[in-house]
């Protein structure tokens, strides 16, 4: 994203700071209403079945991961020539 702002939206340093600015505080406010969540639905004891409250969460966690990993993908290669889409493709893999 950072390469997007400055070379192709030509943002200054500055302004490609600025514009992250969202991400920064999308995953503040996250992590604050994440943990205020657990505190209140957290319920695992020694007597917690694993298909009742442990396999959500990862089931959960790994469908909103794969959605937003292809979603970015998807998005980052649109418009790429496609002798070139296995660059673009790896550049974003590696960027995760």
């Amino acid at each position: 994203m950072t390469l997007y702002l400055g070379q192709v939206l030509l943002f200054s340093p500055l302004g490609t700071g600025v514009a992250s600015l969202p991400f920064s505080a999308g995953i503040t406010l996250g992590a604050g209403i994440s943990s205020e969540l657990v505190e209140r639905l957290a319920t695992l004891s020694v007597e917690s079945s694993y298909a009742a409250h442990v396999l959500p969460a990862p089931f959960v966690t790994s469908f909103g991961l794969r959605m937003a990993a292809v979603t970015m993908t998807l998005t980052a290669v649109h418009g790429i020539a496609e002798e070139r889409a296995g660059v673009a493709s790896a550049l974003v893999n590696m960027a995760q």
